[in-house]
């Protein structure tokens, strides 16, 4: 009997061991499994991928193993990215990154920081440092700085004179300056011109306008806020007729639906009867902006929301209306529109150009 009970004693302490090793033998076997699920999906994504992806990852590794400096993932990719943009892409086309999407949709706003100034290219491709526009609001504008110069110098407080060659050099020079740190801009009217004039700016935030009124008796600019406040400034028309007033539209951006919108009630408020719409150099932007400035200029067109324009893509249509049709309040049955527009006219332009086309406003 007693014999029984040390038996008995002995298995139940023999039992734990084995669960133990068991235990063991699962973990170790998962873990393979875990390991073989790595490695097959690793080589399947690596396998399955397009040649020339292969290719590029193949590049890549080879670069970070052999070449006698470190290139890092950041920088490789950034190589191939700014090859798809000056390369693949057209002039009117980029591939963004987070960072840069986001600063582009603050401009989208209108929201800038910087001096105000826009630079356009003499012949595709090449860099040129002709000033194209001055942005309303902007460090630039409150300096005098104005558009069709040439940017040929820069100076700062304790720095010599650097003269400038290309946007590229340009803007790594703004960047070692501060936030509302002042420094001297040189300008010409040619790009070798002796005759230079000197202004001190720095860079600020502002929140740019886009949307100028003139008449034959004053003119209004406007605020880049949500109400787009019209202030009147001194650059009055005196060669416009008496019924007729000037806009000017320079990019559909930040507020510049609403900023029209006062523009077209002051037109309205001083009695005006005909237009001049000024599109030159307006390469476009939001297409719900061009939508909701659209509305006053669908003359012949008797539904509510017309249709302004179509996208096609490859393989669909996407059809974008007029927010409003409001003609018949502004203007009258002999009114005239007249638009000034050039080869810097694009995009958004291109749209409500059709628009005023289309609907025999012009």
């Amino acid at each position: 009997m007693e014999e029984a009970k040390t038996e008995q004693a002995e298995v139940i302490l023999q039992k734990p061991k084995k669960v133990w090793i068991k235990r063991v033998i699962y973990i170790v076997l998962a873990c393979l499994l875990t390991a073989l699920v790595f490695f097959a999906g690793f080589f399947t994504r690596h396998w399955t991928l397009d040649k020339e992806l292969q290719t590029i990852n193949d590049v890549k590794n080879g670069i970070q193993k052999s070449y006698y400096k470190d290139v890092t993932d950041e920088e490789f990719y950034d190589a191939i990215f700014d090859a798809i943009n000056n390369v693949v892409l057209d002039r009117y086309s980029k591939y963004m990154d987070k960072n840069e999407w986001e600063e582009y949709a603050e401009h989208g706003k209108g929201k800038y920081v910087g001096i105000g100034l826009a630079f356009s290219a003499l012949t595709e491709g090449t860099e040129s440092l002709k000033i194209a526009r001055v942005a309303s609001n902007s460090p630039a504008e409150t300096a005098g700085v104005r558009a069709g110069d040439y940017v040929v110098a820069i100076c700062g407080a304790d720095e010599a004179e650097q003269t400038l060659t290309s946007y590229t050099q340009f803007k790594a020079l703004l960047k070692s300056y501060d936030i509302n740190e002042e420094f001297r801009l040189y300008t010409c009217a040619t790009p070798t011109g002796a005759d230079r004039t000197e202004y001190v700016v720095a860079q600020k935030k502002y929140v740019e306008n886009y949307v100028f009124y003139r008449s034959q008796t004053g003119a209004y600019r406007f605020t880049g806020t949500e109400d787009a406040t019209a202030s009147a400034y001194e650059n009055a028309l005196d060669v416009l007729p008496q019924d007729t007033a000037y806009i000017q539209l320079t990019q559909f951006n930040g507020n510049a639906d609403k900023a029209f919108d006062r523009a077209m009630s002051i037109f309205k408020s001083e009695g005006k009867k005909n237009l001049v719409l000024d599109l030159r150099g307006n390469g476009g932007g939001y297409m719900s902006i061009m939508q909701n400035i659209a509305k006053y200029f669908c003359k012949n067109s008797k539904e509510k929301n017309p249709v302004a324009t179509y996208a096609k893509y490859e393989n669909s249509r996407t059809k974008y209306v007029v927010s409003g049709n409001v003609y018949d309040k502004y203007f009258a049955t002999d009114s005239q529109v007249y638009v000034l527009a050039d080869s810097d006219s694009a995009s958004a332009s291109e749209c409500l150009l059709g628009v005023l086309i289309d609907y025999g406003t012009v």
